[in-house]
């Protein structure tokens, strides 16, 4: 399947077209748009132009771009493969408010959950540790340099949940107040 053309304008099949010199889809020459390879170009990236204390306030970083294979975003509200930021939501997800397959945080949702405040199938928490959750998060915390050795962890834990979910509701009140500010904006005159 990774070898199947396809057209690169629109993505659309193109495996046992015969007889036609468009794209049926879109209508581009053949000639033009015929690619062979996954049709999957690429993540999705996207980063405000607003920063508070040197961090995007929105950044999302979905999928492989460029020399990335897994989407890493950083803000203050951070969406991605793997999520750092104030809130953040993503596969592997780090912050005051962290929800993901592994989460890591004041508050944290996940699979594998951590922090001060933590839901999930095997949790590591001041109030409740699974022996799983202990013994995963021993070796995520080596492999990726988190824990006690930067103080991470204890930061986080420190944080706990209160003061996750007050920042998580401070970042997206500003956010929607920031929203209705630029939508009353008027646009400059000429």
């Amino acid at each position: 399947m990774a070898r199947d053309p396809y057209c690169n304008n629109c993505g659309y099949s193109l495996v046992g077209l015969t007889e036609s010199s468009k794209c049926p889809e879109c209508g581009k020459p053949i000639v033009e748009v015929l690619e062979r390879g996954p049709a999957f170009r690429g993540g999705k990236r996207y980063r405000s132009s607003i920063v508070i204390f040197g961090l995007p306030l929105v950044h999302v970083a979905l999928g492989p771009h460029e020399d990335e294979q897994r989407g890493r975003a950083k803000g203050i509200i951070a969406i991605g493969d793997i999520a750092t930021g104030c809130l953040a939501i993503g596969g592997v997800a780090t912050g005051g408010g962290a929800v993901g397959f592994v989460a890591q945080g004041g508050g944290a949702l996940g699979y594998y959950a951590e922090g001060g405040g933590a839901y999930g199938k095997f949790i590591s928490a001041p109030y409740r540790v699974d022996p799983p959750a202990k013994r995963f998060f021993a070796e995520w915390n080596r492999r990726v340099g988190a824990g006690p050795g930067n103080g991470m962890r204890w930061l986080l834990a420190w944080l706990g949940w209160h003061a996750a979910a007050a920042l998580t509701t401070a970042a997206l009140v500003s956010l929607l107040l920031l929203c209705v500010h630029l939508a009353k904006r008027k646009p400059p005159q000429a």
